[in-house]
């Protein structure tokens, strides 16, 4: 037996089970509209950034007929189709005679756009579409080219950005520049649609799109090009969904939204960290060195700032006995107890006994045994950190292979690479994510952390 759900959870996202009408009438108030399919799913699945940024749109509609199907073999009805290139001309049509609502369109190749144009605004008998622009390969990475492309929709002083570059570009340039957009309430992220709407590219028949064929229409028409997609990518979705029917998936929500809504991370702060991503900005070495927990930011600090200069930074009487293990506290390589306890022992050498522990490596006392003469030691910190016997060669080789590929890094490590939570936070968060994940409001997930150590009263954790 089906129901009618205002929610439709299909794998790793979940559907708004709105009808047409209504989503026409909705946007007259704005929306941010995304239409899922199995390719979207499986590049969710894949692609942590574009996961994340799924979850941001205002509506999640389904676009595939294949969908609907699934839906119902999950005991869901889904009320309407709402494929992008059919939505996108009745869209127009229901607000052809209102001024208001004014459109850009993003995408295609030269010219496409432009016909495009002229053809929906000769159909609804005025100037609807006030610009287009067919940007160049590879502009989305190009900060020069992505202003100029804000400039010219903000120009045109439309209402209305439909973005058919495709998925997950066009969902991902979007998000990236909403908040620069100043007149643009309504955006959709539409794929081939602008060609569709130029007569470039044929659309499949009626029937074949009623009975879940369309891909295979299109299929037909660029086989070089979709043969992969639809017949070895989309392959992990249907696996996945026979798990999920043989209740053996476990949905695992994106670690950045789950760390917005327990309020260790601000709207803004992940828009940053998605920006950097995107970008490829590198990293430090000693930042990655973070990100991946080798070292924790009370030891990096130390080797930064205040091992170049102890005399002066420290505030430790360089001429104790206990000076070195004292710095060693400071730096967080000793606890507050066990520096207790060698500064109660009778040793003249505590740093000494704390070696014979296993407390400090030999490497670190000789370190600072060479920087306490003469107040201070200037190093790189991975310098610094290998004499210390903190990092070997391995790490400072994997840290530069990261260097030269940072988006091999995780947004989660990305944001204790940048201090904003802990390794420790992050560790627990992967290992709990399908729990996390599965708990029914923020308020919940905040609970969990905090009764998992990991939260403040404000639920809040972040590096120390």
């Amino acid at each position: 037996m089906t129901s009618i759900a205002p929610k439709v959870p299909i794998l790793n996202i979940t559907l708004d089970n709105i009808s047409q009408q209504k989503l026409l009438a909705n946007l007259k108030r704005g929306g941010w509209v995304t239409t899922p399919n199995i390719d979207h799913l499986v590049k969710t699945r894949r692609d942590e950034v574009f996961d994340t940024i799924y979850h941001k749109a205002d509506y999640l509609v389904c676009d595939s007929q294949v969908l609907i199907f699934v839906a119902k073999l999950m005991g869901y009805h889904i009320t309407d189709k709402i494929s992008g290139s059919d939505f996108f001309p009745v869209f127009y049509e229901y607000y052809a005679h209102d001024p208001e609502m004014t459109i850009f369109l993003l995408g295609a190749m030269e010219g496409v756009a432009e016909k495009a144009r002229h053809l929906i605004n000769e159909k609804v008998g005025r100037e609807m579409v006030t610009g287009v622009y067919s940007p160049p390969f590879g502009f989305e990475r190009d900060p020069v080219e992505c202003a100029k492309i804000v400039d010219l929709i903000n120009q045109s002083r439309a209402n209305v950005l439909l973005v058919g570059v495709g998925a997950p570009k066009q969902e991902k340039w979007f998000y990236r520049h909403r908040h620069l957009l100043k007149h643009v309430t309504v955006a959709f992220g539409f794929g081939a649609t602008i060609d569709f709407e130029a007569g470039n590219v044929p659309r499949s028949p009626r029937w074949m799109s009623h009975v879940g064929l369309e891909w295979l229409f299109r299929l037909s028409c660029e086989p070089k090009r979709l043969w992969r997609r639809y017949l070895v990518e989309s392959l992990p979705f249907f696996m996945d969904l026979g798990a999920a029917l043989l209740g053996r998936y476990r949905l695992h929500r994106p670690i950045g939204i789950l760390l917005q809504e327990a309020g260790f991370l601000t709207e803004g702060q992940l828009q940053e960290l998605i920006e950097w991503y995107e970008l490829r900005q590198p990293l430090p070495l000693e930042q990655i060195l973070l990100a991946k927990g080798v070292v924790q930011p009370p030891v990096l600090q130390f080797f930064e700032t205040v091992l170049p200069r102890l005399g002066e930074r420290s505030g430790v009487d360089l001429q104790s006995r206990s000076a070195i293990v004292q710095l060693c506290e400071q730096a967080g390589l000793l606890t507050p107890q066990q520096l207790r306890e060698l500064e109660a022992g009778d040793s003249p050498s505590p740093e000494l006994v704390a070696i014979q522990r296993g407390w400090l490596s030999a490497q670190m006392v000789r370190l600072l045994q060479l920087a306490i003469p003469s107040g201070g030691l200037t190093l790189k910190p991975e310098a610094a950190l290998y004499r210390a016997g903190l990092i070997d060669f391995d790490w400072i080789a994997a840290a530069r292979a990261y260097q030269r590929n940072p988006q091999w890094l995780t947004l989660g490590e990305l944001a204790v690479a940048r201090g904003l939570i802990s390794h420790r936070l992050l560790v627990f968060m992967q290992e709990h994510q399908a729990e996390l994940s599965a708990l029914p409001d923020p308020q919940a997930l905040r609970d969990r952390l905090e009764a998992a150590g990991l939260g403040t009263p404000h639920g809040l954790e972040r590096t120390v």
